[in-house]
């Protein structure tokens, strides 16, 4: 059964990573989007941070903060996962299919751009609210499309990842309202930006 999913998960690969030529006018814009909804993100939790500022409304300020705690924790964790996990080589070590990106040959497995994705998807939503979630979401299976289009990645390395990202998302959502926990990471950072006048 274990085999059967990894040549299936190579086979859905490699049809994804042939659809694309690598002389195609599509290149240059799978490159721009394999990494677009990072850059988006990055941008949205600034501008939500800035317009709490402008409308001296704190309730932006905290939803941004608790996005990115979200992200960064579970980051923290796929990061401590690389030392368990079984290294997977990427697509373009086993194959004679050169990568769109270039890339470090690294573990292939889960995608930590997956992860992000996962994870920024469901805290948007939670935080903030679904339709804008949705267009996140969007943009995240763009980039992830483009991931595996790319070479960097097989597909179950980015659904495992995406997965991963959404659960770790839930799980700094259940606990930020432990006691002490608004203290440390809201408190402190909120006083620290009204210092700056942010």
């Amino acid at each position: 059964m274990f085999n059967f999913l990894i040549d299936s998960d190579i086979a859905v690969s490699r049809f994804f990573q042939e659809s694309v030529q690598r002389e195609s006018a599509w290149v240059p814009a799978i490159r721009f989007f394999s990494d677009f909804e990072i850059f988006l993100t990055v941008a949205f939790l600034i501008g939500i941070w800035l317009y709490g500022a402008y409308r001296k409304d704190v309730d932006y300020k905290i939803a941004s903060l608790d996005i990115f705690y979200a992200i960064m924790f579970a980051f923290a964790v796929y990061w401590a996962l690389q030392f368990g996990l079984p290294i997977r080589p990427r697509p373009e070590a086993v194959s004679n299919i050169p990568p769109l990106i270039s890339h470090l040959p690294d573990n292939s497995f889960p995608s930590g751009h997956a992860i992000f994705a996962g994870a920024s998807v469901v805290a948007i939503g939670y935080f903030l609210s679904m339709p804008v979630s949705t267009a996140f979401a969007v943009f995240g299976v763009i980039m992830l499309i483009c991931r595996v289009i790319s070479g960097v990645h097989y597909f179950g390395d980015v659904l495992v990842g995406v997965i991963i990202g959404a659960i770790l998302a839930r799980i700094y959502i259940s606990y930020r309202d432990r006691a002490g926990f608004k203290t440390a990471f809201h408190t402190v950072p909120l006083k620290i930006a009204s210092f700056f006048k942010l």
